[in-house]
């Protein structure tokens, strides 16, 4: 997927355990490259993430999930950086910061990038995906 390859990462990840992170990638993919299937994977993934509110368990553990389904599924860029800000609260994970700096590159949020840059100067960072 990051390499713009979704027709093969979406026969890469057919046939793998259910996860919501994979049926993540899964609904990601057959979107980017057109699949029929799209939209059935993302309500799919929809009632997954609403079960696991339901019972409590998906909160922080899922908030990375959320902000690249807000930011790649649901073309919701305001959610994705908002929910990928309280993601780095939790976890603070390069591909973190890059869904961090992707979201606040889809907003055109010049405070969220100098909020990453300074982020990225006290953690040592260096990584041109996530210049602003």
């Amino acid at each position: 997927l990051a390499a713009g390859r979704a027709a093969e990462a979406a026969t890469l990840l057919e046939g793998q355990p259910a996860s919501d992170a994979l049926l993540l990638r899964q609904a990601i993919a057959a979107r980017a490259s057109g699949a029929t299937r799209a939209a059935a994977l993302a309500r799919e993934l929809d009632a997954r993430l609403a079960a696991a509110a339901e019972r409590g368990d998906g909160g922080a553990t899922h908030l990375r999930e959320q902000a690249l389904k807000a930011l790649r599924l649901d073309d919701d860029p305001g959610a994705a950086l908002d929910l990928a800000r309280r993601n780095l609260i939790q976890q603070r994970e390069p591909d973190d910061l890059l869904l961090f700096a992707r979201a606040a590159r889809a907003m055109d949020d010049r405070q969220a990038l100098a909020e990453l840059r300074s982020l990225m100067d006290t953690m040592g960072v260096r990584d041109a995906r996530m210049r602003p």
